[in-house]
């Protein structure tokens, strides 16, 4: 049996579609085949990838920031 780490990662960009930050899964080889990692991990890391470009770009950092740490809190201008 195959022992060892699989894991895949998607970028995420910023509304100038610079790279800026990364998502990834890892997982033990054991419990996650590469067929599933592919097929059925990576779509949904993509779409996670996506939510948070289109939050990203569409909001202020400053907003973004000061909601995900005080999400009741919402500055001024957001």
């Amino acid at each position: 049996m195959e022992v060892g780490v699989r894991s895949v990662a998607v970028p995420v960009h910023d509304a100038t579609g610079a790279v800026v930050a990364a998502l990834t899964v890892g997982t033990h080889t054991g419990q996650v085949d590469e067929d599933a990692l592919v097929n059925v991990i990576l779509p949904h890391l993509r779409d996670c990838a996506a939510t948070i470009e289109s939050t990203v770009t569409t909001r202020s950092p400053t907003a973004v920031a000061t909601s995900m740490l005080y999400p009741a809190v919402r500055p001024a201008g957001s």
